[in-house]
């Protein structure tokens, strides 16, 4: 059975017409006929979309041999893993701005920090909190404020996570 002949399945299976998954898939009614006619093939980007709207999994549009699905499915677990890191760092991110926040003084310095955060993408926003750490650690960028708590200190005092292990620099537990 070819990709098409599994999206028709599937569709007719959903009880939908082409136009009613077209329009929910957000692409042409012509794309889903030749999809179906094996005339065109989907990128994996709309598959994966397509099955999302006929609530199946991806597999079963797939043609795929018994060792092709298994390592689909652990390169899927893998990105399930990058997907918690990367809710790791949003959660950080929005920590590291509440923390910059409290800063006395330097209003536009945490401004300008904030918008190179904000330009960022997930790996980025991650990369800018480890150098900044790296940064803080380094004896002639510190400052002497004893009013305010050290990386370490508040290091010690952060809940134990992938991204907390990350900076630290520590393998993953």
């Amino acid at each position: 059975m070819t990709i098409g002949e599994r999206i028709r399945a599937a569709r007719k299976s959903a009880g939908m017409t082409q136009e009613q998954l077209a329009k929910a898939a957000g692409t042409a009614v012509g794309t889903i006929h030749q999809y179906e006619s094996s005339k065109r093939q989907p990128r994996l980007e709309q598959l994966a979309h397509i099955a999302e709207v006929l609530n199946i999994d991806i597999l079963e549009l797939l043609d795929l041999t018994p060792q092709e699905r298994e390592k689909f499915e652990l390169e899927r677990l893998d990105m399930e893993e990058v997907n918690r890191v990367f809710d790791a760092l949003d959660e950080s991110a929005a920590a590291t701005e509440r923390a910059l926040a409290k800063l006395p003084g330097q209003a536009i310095e945490r401004q300008i920090l904030s918008i190179a955060h904000d330009e960022l993408n997930q790996l980025g926003k991650g990369e800018l909190l480890k150098q900044a750490v790296s940064l803080s650690k380094i004896k002639e960028y510190q400052k002497s404020l004893k009013a305010h708590k050290t990386f370490e200190e508040i290091d010690a005092e952060r809940e134990d996570t992938p991204f907390t292990r990350l900076l630290r620099g520590e393998e993953n537990k």
